[in-house]
């Protein structure tokens, strides 16, 4: 399969392109597709299509639950492939030590020094920041206090304004932040990119290609104790790349135009109300951890027929008609972060 054919995951979902959408269109209408087609790679490992097996050559639209068990296979593919590369960090990062030690550096430099203390650690970072003249990179895998937001945002958007890059990748709980939201919008407003991601983040902090301040994978110390310093290129490299792995599997802030309406609890200055109830939201993080409606029920201490009855209305609400559809919304809807 050509990289032109494989499934797009831009925007963390899968897509299908133009040509993908108009071979699947002729395969409904009970056209011959044959696998050289432009498209057709895209919609077989999706498992769109399958072959006739009475007409030999002929491939006809798949049913949606072998859509489904195909998309589930891919994404925990793919999954395991984030957990091997997040599970090789430390080995390799003990590599480099190992080649550091037998190459150090003339100057006496120091590849890597774990800063105890969060005050120490700030003291380090502030002035290797204020001296940066190419590029800032922040991954934030928590919340931010709102304090430590304001007194950041001038510096940075000075930063910013004299013409150092700044790239910001946030956990998606924070669009639901209104000292967060804040933030973001003067950044950008200046030439800052911040991004959101839902999966997991480690924190890091780069500066140029000469300094990244991440937490202790060494002995795994919690981060309120102190950080890592890293100064040798190859270590700076490999976070940077790290970074770039979270950068390309987020979504600009905002992205999903609902930042807006619904918030996280505590979160003040909602504008609209949610379509869903508690126990609707309870149903969907069912429906998308794979357990049928009988599970549901039977964890919810309701009837199948009952979770079945609070989907269908759901869907009519929305205008939907299928449950791949209605858990494509459920994933793009900041909804989910409601209790």
């Amino acid at each position: 399969m050509s990289e032109a054919d494989k499934p797009s995951s831009d925007a963390g979902y899968p897509q299908l392109s133009a040509e993908a959408w108009a071979l699947y269109r002729r395969a409904m209408r009970g056209e011959r597709i044959t696998p050289q087609e432009p498209g057709f790679g895209e919609l077989d490992s999706m498992g769109l299509l399958v072959p006739e097996p009475f007409r030999p050559g002929l491939h006809v639209p798949a049913e949606l639950a072998h859509v489904e068990g195909q998309l589930r296979a891919l994404a925990e593919q793919r999954l395991s492939t984030a957990v091997s590369f997040m599970s090789g960090i430390r080995s390799l990062l003990q590599s480099v030590e190992e080649e550091q030690h037998r190459h150090r550096r003339p100057t006496g430099e120091l590849a890597a020094e774990f800063i105890e203390g969060i005050d120490a650690v700030h003291k380090v970072m502030a002035p290797a920041v204020d001296a940066a003249h190419g590029e800032v990179l922040t991954a934030q895998p928590g919340k931010r206090k709102p304090e430590l937001l304001a007194a950041s945002a001038p510096r940075d958007m000075a930063l910013i304004e004299r013409g150092v890059s700044m790239r910001i990748v946030y956990n998606g709980s924070n669009q639901g932040e209104a000292a967060a939201r804040q933030y973001a919008k003067s950044i950008i407003s200046v030439g800052g990119q911040i991004r959101t991601m839902e999966a997991p983040i480690t924190k890091m902090i780069i500066v140029d290609n000469d300094h990244a301040f991440v937490p202790d994978f060494a002995e795994g110390r919690a981060p309120e104790v102190g950080a890592w310093h890293m100064r040798h290129p190859a270590m700076v490299g490999f976070v940077r790349a790290i970074f770039e792995d979270f950068w390309q599997r987020s979504t600009p802030w905002g992205a999903t135009g609902l930042s807006e309406q619904f918030y996280a609890p505590g979160a003040s200055e909602p504008t609209s109300e949610p379509v869903t109830t508690p126990l609707l939201r309870s149903i969907l993080r069912g429906i998308v951890a794979g357990q049928s409606h009988r599970q549901i029920g039977d964890q919810l201490g309701i009837s199948e027929r009952t979770v079945t009855n609070h989907l269908s209305g759901l869907r009519t609400t929305l205008g939907l008609t299928t449950i791949p559809q209605l858990t494509f919304w459920w994933a793009e809807s900041d909804e989910r972060r409601l209790i």
